[in-house]
């Protein structure tokens, strides 16, 4: 079966996106033969998003017949080089959600390697604790509203905004479609309405990347709601 085949839509009500730095040859063995890890100044990064998902369905269904879950993705910048230019985009390392048909439905259809999870998100003043049960990918992660103002220690940007451009990730999921060819999963973003600002991190515990032990923390942005479209998969021959 050919994935990510199936266009889908839904609308993020809550959203994370959790940045660490890794060494780029680190990064390279994580990565398929037909993929290379977006770096900036010899340092790779891996995504983490944390998501409310509301409505998710096949593109053309009513939101009545969409699915609500919360979306737990380990991702890492990559790119291709392929016969019409570089691709720029997202290479899932692992997926977990809160919706066990949900996670069996994703693994038939698409490469975002789900397995089914308890996660709950609590909010109290300005603070909101966030907390994954998952065999190997347990979390722990509390956040404050306070808009983060300094980069972390040893991050390889300049400034803040230079920070906050280069890990806006480009709108595109890339998988591995056979030796020589990658699958770009296009993402419909509407860039008028994407607000994302660094917070403050209070404590972090990642599970799952702990097997990465030069992994860093950089940056930690909250993204306001915003509508989420993906598109079908294109198969693109890498030179």
């Amino acid at each position: 079966m050919l994935k990510n085949a199936l266009p889908m839509q839904s609308f993020i009500r809550r959203c994370w996106l959790v940045t660490h730095r890794i060494p780029e040859a680190d990064a390279r063995a994580l990565l398929p033969p037909e993929l290379a890890p977006v770096t900036h100044r010899g340092s790779a990064f891996l995504n983490t998003v944390i998501a409310r998902m509301e409505a998710m369905r096949p593109q053309g269904l009513p939101a009545i017949l969409g699915l609500d879950y919360w979306h737990v993705g380990y991702r890492l910048y990559a790119k291709a080089a392929t016969v019409e230019g570089q691709q720029e985009g997202l290479y899932f390392l692992r997926s977990d959600c809160d919706r066990r048909m949900l996670a069996m439905a994703g693994n038939l259809f698409f490469d975002f390697r789900f397995h089914t999870a308890q996660i709950k998100v609590m909010s109290a003043a300005s603070t909101t604790s966030i907390r994954v049960e998952a065999p190997g990918a347990r979390v722990e992660l509390d956040l404050s509203g306070e808009v983060q103002t300094q980069l972390a220690n040893g991050s390889p940007f300049q400034a803040m905004a230079e920070a906050e451009a280069f890990l806006k990730y480009k709108p595109c999921g890339l998988a591995p479609a056979g030796p020589g060819r990658v699958n770009a999963i296009p993402i419909r973003r509407d860039e008028t309405a994407w607000r994302a600002k660094p917070v403050q991190v209070l404590n972090q515990r990642w599970e799952f990347l702990e097997r990465f032990p030069n992994a860093q923390p950089e940056l930690t942005f909250e993204v306001a709601p915003i509508e989420y479209r993906f598109g079908r998969g294109r198969i693109l021959e890498v030179r």
